[in-house]
């Protein structure tokens, strides 16, 4: 009696062991190993300075090492593997939708002059032909063709109302469409807020984190990926206020050899609601 109670403690041991086994092991394999959602910072080369270890970013190059990193969705629009967030590819080409699902519109020139086989002799007034997509400016503002028509200029009165032109408040200038409108931090919100564009109406002005989570450190002077294209190195808003001061917010600025705040964080700083900064547009990530 006494060796079969021995016995069957025993084998309830044993069991009780194997079932703790077998669930340290199932619980082993179903925890993931954790990948960080931050992107790289894009240095792939060490600099150890006075001595130091060669165990700065550049070696362990820490982040989400996603490849390819960022994709041409090939409406004006880029998306980030690494943070899932879609950006403006170029604010500066922007040409806004009035809703969700119309055509996107492109800008295919700059401002226009008429054209040699367009020139018309009647009327006295020789008209142009635009085509669509066509960019031109009328008393400071910017207007970009939507139907391609004949025009005696741009004839803001008749056209808007028919549809033939669209104004829009993106480019800084009609003649130079490699700069992007320069705005207070308010108008960069309300425009963003407003903004239907490649088919989306959810942009917004990105935080400080998400803004400078596409600065790329590889770069001396550009400092963002040349998938985005013509890029200025200057200042670009975020919709995050500073906290010590609520007159400023914080911004980007994407060329490193100017130093805002330190020389060890020369991208990122306030400056003053007030002045007149550039804008890209992001979505998703809420």
């Amino acid at each position: 009696m006494k060796k079969t109670i021995q016995g069957l403690l025993l084998l309830l041991f044993f069991a009780s062991a194997a079932s703790s086994f077998a669930e340290e092991v199932t619980i082993r394999a179903i925890v993931p190993k954790p990948i960080s959602v931050l992107p790289q910072t894009g240095q792939t080369r060490s600099y150890p300075t006075g001595g130091a270890a060669d165990r700065d970013d550049g070696h362990y190059q820490a982040g989400n090492p996603v490849s390819p990193r960022f994709v041409n969705n090939g409406d004006g629009t880029i998306t980030d593997n690494a943070t899932g967030l879609m950006w403006v590819q170029r604010p500066e080409l922007i040409i806004p939708q009035l809703v969700v699902g119309e055509a996107s519109i492109v800008p295919s020139n700059q401002i226009q002059t008429p054209r040699e086989g367009y020139k018309c002799t009647y009327p006295p007034a020789a008209l142009t032909h635009y085509y669509v997509a066509d960019l031109v400016e009328d008393n400071g503002k910017f207007y970009v063709c939507v139907i391609a028509h004949d025009s005696i200029g741009v004839d803001v009165t008749t056209d808007l109302p028919a549809g033939s032109w669209r104004e829009t408040s993106w480019t800084e200038s009609a003649g130079v469409l490699d700069r992007p409108a320069s705005v207070t931090w308010a108008d960069a919100i309300t425009r963003c807020e407003k903004l239907i564009y490649a088919g989306h109406d959810d942009w917004r002005l990105p935080n400080k984190e998400e803004l400078a989570s596409i600065v790329d450190y590889s770069r001396a002077a550009t400092s963002i990926d040349p998938i985005f294209g013509i890029h200025l190195t200057d200042r670009y808003w975020s919709s995050t206020t500073d906290s010590g001061n609520t007159y400023s917010a914080w911004l980007v600025d994407f060329n490193d050899v100017i130093n805002l705040v330190s020389p060890i964080n020369a991208n990122i700083g306030p400056g003053p609601k007030g002045v007149a900064l550039f804008v890209r547009p992001v979505r998703g990530g809420q």
